[in-house]
């Protein structure tokens, strides 16, 4: 199983950011868009590899974890993009966000069966494969940036194009639920399997 946990939007802004992207894309090339339907929104805290049987363990460590978490204010920095042709909204990491990724990061790498895909050209740096081995995936720790990829475009030169449409300006969102899903190979949000919600101390 490919699974990533989360931090799941509202299913308001969800909507909200799906329109935005498809019609801001509309007929430009791409991979892939995230508009809601086939792909939700999310801000991932930790993809994993792992199988079936182990699914009920992440489930119990995650809501174990989250016990100890009351709903926090997150804010984006804007629409930017990578080298790679993702477009995305880019969110500030408050240290709450950063101790909540940590903490999934090293309780939940114990459940791992081996590396979630590798979606470059390029070959991984040493920190990435050191990543790879130690954890199975490699946006993590050092290399941990929160953001809501929206599209992978065919040619990044349409990048600017496409953030001059789906601008929202600098929105904000509580952060009060946390989600296992299933990724594909892009790693994107094909399923909600299982979601927890953050409650006030």
């Amino acid at each position: 199983m490919l699974l990533d946990v989360v931090i799941l939007p509202s299913a308001k802004l969800r909507r909200k950011l799906g329109r935005k992207i498809k019609k801001a894309v509309n007929s430009i090339p791409h991979v892939f868009v995230v508009d809601n339907k086939k792909l939700i929104p999310h801000l991932s805290l930790y993809h994993i590899r792992t199988t079936k049987v182990r699914f009920d363990k992440l489930v119990e460590l995650v809501h174990e974890i989250i016990k100890s978490y009351k709903p926090f204010k997150l804010k984006s920095k804007g629409e930017q993009t990578f080298p790679s042709g993702i477009v995305y909204y880019s969110i500030y990491k408050p240290a709450v966000l950063q101790r909540l990724h940590r903490e999934v990061v090293d309780k939940c790498r114990i459940l791992k069966t081996g590396p979630v895909p590798w979606n470059h050209a390029r070959r991984p740096t040493k920190q990435e494969t050191h990543y790879f081995k130690k954890y199975g995936s490699r946006l993590l720790l050092k290399f941990f940036k929160p953001h809501f990829t929206m599209v992978k475009l065919k040619n990044l030169d349409n990048g600017t194009k496409v953030i001059r449409k789906m601008k929202l300006g600098k929105f904000g969102f509580l952060a009060d639920t946390v989600a296992i899903c299933e990724v594909n190979n892009w790693l994107q949000v094909t399923k909600i399997l299982k979601t927890f919600k953050l409650r006030a101390q």
